[in-house]
């Protein structure tokens, strides 16, 4: 947790009032099993094609391949996987790094579609000044007074009276993002203040690593890589290499040669 322990200082997790999964991979199983059986039990044509269950992956590989070990051949195959992973501009990937058995493990499974969000390109998704200043400035402004005037879609003033709970969460959110940005640790705060001044640091958000996963698993399919109508990101389908020794990912090219015993290639992949 780190930087972020002076967050959630005297919070304790007996006052949450969700769900506390104890074992997140056969929660995840059950999820996904459970999709399918209701798919099944509501179609009532033989004819039906079977729905695709789209998952999106933020956790290591190494939980996902436990995930993957759990389910049956015939739900893997129609499986949509959308996952943060990879980094295309040559640096190492912590997933091949780490746990290579695991990234192996999933990526040799047939999923119906595989897309990826690769490290290099959620650097570039931040709210820039504009936006950001924007956003912080509305959430000041709609919690300074426990009873004042908002407007609605229609740009109608209506009484908020403090109530707001979408303000509170973005309020909340950016609160947890200060305390991660005031402690980034060793190295990689030298790298990070070098590109965002302390004097900046509070001007823009963070990488928005899972915004960007989240917004590819709910459009992947609605278009190509020849599609121009999305001004915000693109998708090209690639053959990716996963190198054991070097712990890289790159895009398969013509003259690359592969060497079968360090080499995976993730065949047919989507990637932004």
């Amino acid at each position: 947790m780190g930087s972020q322990i002076n967050f959630a200082e005297g919070y304790n997790i007996s006052d949450y009032n969700g769900i506390i999964y104890e074992d997140g991979i056969q929660s995840a199983v059950d999820m996904i099993n459970e999709f399918y059986n209701n798919d099944d039990d509501d179609d009532d044509d033989d004819n039906n094609e079977e729905e695709n269950l789209t998952y999106l992956c933020l956790s290591p590989m190494t939980n996902l391949s436990g995930i993957v070990n759990l389910l049956s051949d015939h739900i893997i195959n129609s499986i949509v996987l959308v996952s943060m992973f990879g980094d295309l501009k040559g640096k190492k990937e912590y997933n091949v790094t780490t746990d290579f058995d695991a990234s192996l493990n999933v990526f040799l499974n047939q999923f119906s579609k595989v897309v990826i969000a690769p490290y290099n390109i959620c650097l570039k998704v931040k709210l820039n000044e504009d936006l950001y200043m924007l956003l912080n400035s509305s959430i000041s402004s709609s919690s300074s007074s426990s009873d004042h005037q908002v407007n609605d879609e229609n740009n109608n003033q209506v009484d908020n009276n403090g109530d707001n709970k979408g303000s509170n969460s973005a309020r909340i959110l950016l609160e947890n993002e200060r305390y991660w940005s005031k402690g980034v640790p060793g190295n990689f705060k030298a790298k990070y203040l070098k590109k965002h001044p302390l004097d900046k640091m509070l001007s823009f958000s963070s990488e928005l690593y899972d915004c960007l996963a989240l917004y590819i698993a709910f459009y992947h399919d609605q278009y190509d890589d020849s599609d121009s109508s999305n001004p915000f990101v693109r998708i090209k389908e690639h053959n990716m290499i996963l190198n054991k020794n070097n712990g890289k990912t790159m895009i398969l090219e013509e003259d690359y040669i592969v060497n079968n015993d360090t080499d995976l290639i993730i065949k047919n992949c989507f990637i932004a």
